[in-house]
């Protein structure tokens, strides 16, 4: 299995960074090819429009666009610290 997926700009929904009591960890929410809603906490931009994510920070959110509008930004954030926590172990 590949350590990295490649990510369009265009799939990106949300850019955003966790807050207290998650600390601070810069996060992005995706669609990805099957079109499910998934986060992950370590990404680069390797190219214009082309995201690189880091496999093992990332999680699954959701399956819908529908049922992620329905999600506070604090379920997001505990995802997104999830998600960190996932790859640091």
């Amino acid at each position: 299995m590949a350590s990295y997926i490649k990510i369009k700009r265009e799939n990106i929904i949300l850019h955003g960074i966790t807050h207290n009591p998650w600390g601070e960890h810069r996060f992005i929410v995706y669609r990805n090819k099957d079109k499910q809603i998934r986060i992950n906490t370590d990404y680069y931009k390797i190219k214009d429009g082309i995201y690189e994510c880091c496999v093992y920070y990332d999680r699954g959110l959701c399956h819908t666009i529908e049922e992620f509008r329905q999600l506070t930004i604090e379920a997001i954030e505990k995802q997104a610290y999830g998600s960190w926590m996932d790859g640091a172990r």
